[in-house]
């Protein structure tokens, strides 16, 4: 969000505003596409986040191609978890 930068005298405090949006409303069938899309997209999203903060991934010592794969499965997993 832009923030409109406000420039006031030294020691006085003012917040600051968010900038007026001039866009408009999105369709209904567009909205609906972003929420099916959103929905679809949560569980790879949150798989993916996980799994960077796995330590044993990033000291790995084998070919790239093994990791890939362990990767894939756990990813699979993660996911199927996720969406029930």
């Amino acid at each position: 969000m832009a923030v409109r930068a406000v420039v006031t005298a030294p020691g006085h405090h003012r917040r600051r505003q968010p900038l007026p949006h001039h866009h408009r409303e999105q369709l209904e069938h567009y909205q609906q596409f972003n929420r099916d899309h959103a929905r679809l997209r949560a569980p790879g999203e949150r798989a993916f986040a996980q799994l960077k903060s796995w330590r044993v991934l990033r000291r790995a010592r084998s070919s790239t191609r093994r990791i890939g794969t362990i990767v894939q499965a756990v990813h699979t997993l993660l996911t199927c978890n996720y969406s029930g």
